[in-house]
């Protein structure tokens, strides 16, 4: 590898380990995120305390419906509430019903659950088959992003895809893997930025050993355009679709 190619990569691991002050937002507080699978358009969801009701905000992702509830929503002093006993009230055209929440809920600063419309349950956490599929569909989306870019950098001998669909699997498969434990926040897309700059790092050293098809100037310059294409890619995948 040149020089160039050497103070490069030096100064993006530099930019991205140098501390630097800056003002921002705290995280947000604790709360709850419900998921809802194609819920109405007039559905919502509130829940019921003692001696007060907090209606939760809505976002919509595709087929899936978030709806979220921060402790904050309910007053600052949150010594006289007992969410132990919170009740979910669920209201629309077609769906008017109420149920308990699990006991457990309160337990964690964030927590998240499943709301099913048509058994009126809910179950904590998210479906492994859902996040299976989800995981797939992303990972799959980024291969074909990646690859399209492969291609037009002229690399077309089977060793150089093989090692191309090995290494992306398991460095996205682990990108998506670790998304799949987050909640379901606006923070997500940092701890994206932060994943796929760790993945450009891990990818930059089989690629390089391994593949020989061209100069390695070339499969560096490929390494860095694939994943800023996927960074960029990725993160309108995980604007518009269910994480």
């Amino acid at each position: 590898m040149k020089k160039t190619s050497f103070c490069t990569l030096f100064l993006l691991l530099f930019a991205f380990f140098l501390p630097l002050s800056i003002q921002a937002n705290s995280a947000e507080p604790p709360g709850l995120v419900i998921i809802v699978n194609n819920p109405p358009d007039d559905l919502t969801l509130s829940l019921q305390f003692d001696d007060a009701e907090a209606e939760l905000v809505s976002e919509r992702k595709a087929w899936e419906g978030y709806y979220q509830f921060y402790y904050h929503k309910v007053g600052n002093d949150l010594t006289d509430i007992d969410f132990s006993h919170a009740k979910l009230i669920v209201s629309s055209a077609e769906f008017n019903f109420s149920c308990n929440l699990p006991d457990t809920v309160f337990h964690r600063y964030n927590n998240l659950v499943t709301l099913d419309l048509k058994t009126q349950t809910i179950q904590e956490g998210k479906s492994k088959l859902r996040t299976a599929l989800l995981v797939i569909l992303r990972v799959s989306l980024t291969l074909v992003i990646e690859g399209i870019v492969f291609y037009l950098f002229g690399y077309r001998k089977l060793k150089s895809w093989i090692t191309f669909f090995i290494v992306n699997l398991l460095t996205q498969g682990f990108v998506n893997v670790s998304l799949s434990t987050s909640m379901i926040n606006d923070h997500i897309i940092i701890t994206y930025q932060m994943l796929e700059f760790l993945v450009l790092v891990l990818e930059m050293i089989p690629f390089m050993i391994i593949i020989n098809e061209h100069r390695r100037r070339r499969t560096f310059g490929y390494v860095v355009s694939a994943n800023l294409m996927s960074l960029v890619f990725g993160a309108l995948i995980l604007m518009f679709l269910p994480i």
